[in-house]
């Protein structure tokens, strides 16, 4: 079989979402860091757009992060990422149209923009845009928490789909650096997302029967992408039981707690 090269940036929340679905599938692939050459005659001759990411599967080429993952599912169906039924199937494009249209924008692109990509180019953030946002975020967060209420596990009940993916980049890095200490409302002791302390944990997202699924190893992914003070955090914290600022990431990690001690 082909090689599989996936070119990106490595804290590109889309790229992630194509990382977690390849670990997902026990894919093997080469990362290719595009930072370097942002904009570049080699970056547009594999992206028009200017974007990531970018999957080469030997002579073929696929941008577009919503193509990659339904190559992906086609050519490598197990482990499954789709429902079962039609209707379990368009609730999961409802999640990554959501995903895509109110969650990565108002969390990424216009806080985590602002508060950490802006400041670190010398550019001066704008925290009316932040404030803009906050307001969208609360009502996202909402929306998830009432998804998850029901406790099977992930947003459309006890299995993984690719919209637990797709949300997963989103809502672990807006709660990593991006918010502030009073950003979201503290919603202690709640069946989905556990707010505490201006953090976001997935705490249905820990579902202790998946232990050595795919979603497992999709979790470990995530670790191994993750930056490392969050695992310096949850290492020194000691306590993965705790949801004391924990992002979903972190409640991920409640899967695998030695990962977290490396």
């Amino acid at each position: 079989m082909p090689d599989i090269t996936l070119f990106g940036f490595p804290h590109s929340s889309f790229v992630h979402i194509v990382q977690l679905v390849l670990a997902h599938k026990e894919m093997p692939y080469t990362f290719h860091d595009l930072e370097p050459d942002m904009g570049s005659p080699k970056h547009l001759a594999l992206h028009p757009f200017d974007r990531v990411p970018i999957l080469q599967h030997g002579d073929f080429v696929l941008y577009e992060t919503s193509a990659i993952v339904a190559y992906l599912e086609e050519l490598f169906p197990a482990p499954p990422l789709l429902p079962d039924t039609p209707q379990a199937r368009a609730r999961m494009n409802q999640w990554i149209s959501a995903v895509n249209s109110y969650y990565y924008p108002y969390m990424i692109y216009h806080v985590g923009h602002e508060r950490n990509v802006f400041p670190r180019l010398g550019i001066p953030s704008d925290e009316k845009v932040v404030a803009h946002a906050l307001p969208k975020i609360e009502v996202g967060l909402q929306v998830a928490e009432r998804q998850l209420s029901h406790g099977q596990g992930f947003l459309l009940g006890g299995e993984v789909t690719l919209a637990h993916y797709y949300l997963l980049p989103s809502t672990y890095s807006f709660g990593r650096k991006s918010r502030g200490p009073d950003d979201v409302r503290e919603v202690p002791g709640r069946a989905g997302l556990a707010r505490t302390d201006g953090g976001i944990a997935d705490c249905a997202a820990a579902a202790q029967g998946n232990r050595g699924s795919a979603a497992d190893r999709a979790c470990q992914e995530v670790a191994r992408i993750a930056p490392a003070e969050i695992l310096i955090f949850v290492r020194e914290t000691g306590d993965l039981r705790t949801p004391r600022q924990r992002t979903l990431l972190q409640a991920l990690l409640l899967w695998r707690p030695k990962r977290a001690h490396l």
